[in-house]
């Protein structure tokens, strides 16, 4: 048997697990915008036109929209827990993809494989949270779930920044 928490604790461990999404998908969403101006990222993907950059870029948000939707028609259904451990999982396999890609049309799938799994989650995460934090201050950490967010695109940013003159994949 797992360990139970109780009040405080449990608060704690709530917010510390959804947080986590929520840091991730702010990582996930600084970090693309750095590593797409990489000559070696640029020429692993073929020195695509602004255009196709753009499209790469956009085609991330249209996967979200995606899973918005499907979290939407089965969150309900499944379940909060489960829609977002199935987020997370889609989210990972996308990741997975993105760093094994090889060519501009993986890329793109990739994008929308972890689009989808992260519109999921965002529509999971934060109905979850209002059903078992509690109402006197739920406002509240909610808003501080939400800046978590941008601490994510601000990590994935410097993160970008400090490798942004390797001589190496490391870019």
């Amino acid at each position: 048997m797992g360990i139970e928490f109780r009040g405080n604790a449990l608060i704690t461990m709530i917010l510390l697990a959804l947080g986590l999404d929520f840091l991730l998908l702010g990582y996930d969403q600084g970090l693309f915008g750095g590593i797409l101006p990489g000559t070696r990222f640029l020429d692993m993907l073929g020195n695509p036109n602004p255009t196709m950059t753009g499209l790469v870029t956009a085609i991330y948000d249209i996967g979200g929209a995606f899973g918005a939707v499907a979290a939407f028609i089965w969150g309900e259904r499944i379940g909060r827990k489960k829609s977002i451990i199935i987020a997370n999982f889609i989210v990972i396999i996308g990741a997975a993809l993105q760093t094994a890609c090889v060519n501009y049309s993986v890329m793109a799938v990739a994008r929308i494989v972890t689009g989808v799994g992260v519109g999921f989650s965002t529509v999971a995460v934060p109905i979850l949270q209002s059903e078992t934090l509690p109402s006197r201050n739920r406002g509240s950490l909610q808003v501080v779930q939400s800046a978590l967010i941008i601490i994510g695109v601000a990590l994935a940013s410097w993160l970008c920044f400090a490798t942004l003159f390797a001589n190496s994949s490391l870019q």
